[in-house]
């Protein structure tokens, strides 16, 4: 994904958690804020030049699916745009270090 989208989900996934009571629905809002987490690492990463920034969408670390021109998604190897868990998978070269300790507050290891 790009990091546009990457926002625009953030944006939706904050106004879901806002609808949603912390107790009485907290598995959704917990799965809410983790997703919207791991949508503003994708993001950082894009906008730090890291990973790609384009409009593939991830089905499984290293596999896409690749808008085709006919408006059908076509699914395609391709190297890391988005990381689909922090941590999964691995982001390979350098990570500055604000991302690293966003990355970290996740509960994941960058190495």
């Amino acid at each position: 994904m790009n990091v546009v989208s990457h926002k625009e989900k953030i944006a939706k996934l904050q106004a879901l958690r806002a609808r949603l009571d912390p107790l009485q629905d907290f598995g959704l809002w917990f799965w809410a804020g983790m997703t919207a987490g791991t949508h503003a690492v994708n993001a950082a990463l894009h906008q730090a030049g890291i990973t790609l920034d384009d409009d593939r969408f991830p089905t499984q670390p290293g596999v896409y699916l690749v808008p085709q021109p006919d408006g059908s998604l076509k699914p395609a190897f391709r190297a890391l745009g988005d990381v689909l868990h922090v941590g999964r998978p691995k982001v390979e070269g350098p990570v500055p270090a604000d991302i690293t300790e966003m990355m970290e507050g996740a509960g994941a290891s960058t190495q």
